[in-house]
């Protein structure tokens, strides 16, 4: 998913769902660390949200510091809503807690018209983002909970613009690349511009 369809999908979430899904985005949880997100766990100071043990399908305690927009999101939260503070982060727009957000999800999907999308496709997002900031592949596996590397390389997907980016970073040889120092590979050369 490009940034700009992310920024698509975004604008079409309604505003209790659109906070889930920046979550997702800024911390690659799966959706039941998501459900499961209590206040105890997101430190405000540190600026840090914990899944704990219990919570994490490996059973490891994650500990995942927040971006600027991911602090900011929570300070909102914190503002309009009088939650309990042991309480459930992300309630609906009912203020129950998600049992499922399917139908939120699919109606956002649809509005943004992206086709071939799962909420899990969020953490691909993440994982792909950092790999293509230059981010360590043992800072992806912690920030992820993989324990094998192999599981992070296959989240990670790069976009066109990255590689075409990646490419054009290349080592230049224009000299050689526009003349041959061989005459009678002048023709190869010319058919390869």
């Amino acid at each position: 998913m490009t940034q700009a369809e992310a920024e698509q999908f975004i604008s079409a979430c309604n505003d209790d769902f659109r906070d889930v899904v920046l979550t997702a985005i800024y911390t690659g949880f799966r959706s039941c660390e998501i459900k499961t997100l209590r206040w105890p766990s997101v430190d405000m100071t540190r600026r840090t949200i914990t899944v704990l043990a219990s919570n994490g399908k490996n059973k490891d305690l994650k500990c995942v510091p927040m971006n600027d927009d991911l602090f900011a999101m929570f300070k909102r939260i914190q503002s309009e809503r009088n939650q309990a503070p042991d309480g459930l982060v992300f309630l609906s727009r009912y203020g129950k807690p998600w049992k499922s957000w399917r139908t939120a999800f699919e109606n956002a999907r649809q509005r943004a018209g992206i086709a071939d999308f799962r909420f899990h496709d969020l953490r691909h997002c993440f994982v792909s983002w950092l790999a293509m900031n230059g981010t360590t592949k043992k800072a992806m596996m912690e920030l992820l909970g993989h324990r094998d590397g192999k599981m992070t390389d296959r989240y990670t997907h790069l976009s066109e613009d990255y590689r075409r980016q990646a490419v054009q970073n290349l080592p230049r040889f224009r000299d050689l690349a526009e003349k041959s120092p061989h005459p009678e590979r002048t023709v190869l050369v010319q058919v390869a511009k």
